[in-house]
């Protein structure tokens, strides 16, 4: 949610075959591409 297009954010589990479950992310905003998000969260997050 720190991003400036993003008012609102969710992180969810979901059902996933191999892992049991998988997080799954929801947003709400103006429209920012999976790039441009990624770019803004890779400081934040192990790359593994």
């Amino acid at each position: 949610m720190a991003h400036e297009a993003v008012f609102e954010a969710a992180v969810v589990a979901v059902p996933h075959v191999q892992w049991q479950e998988r997080q799954i992310a929801c947003k709400e905003g103006k429209h920012v591409t999976k790039e441009e998000r990624y770019d803004f969260l890779r400081p934040q997050f192990a790359n593994w």
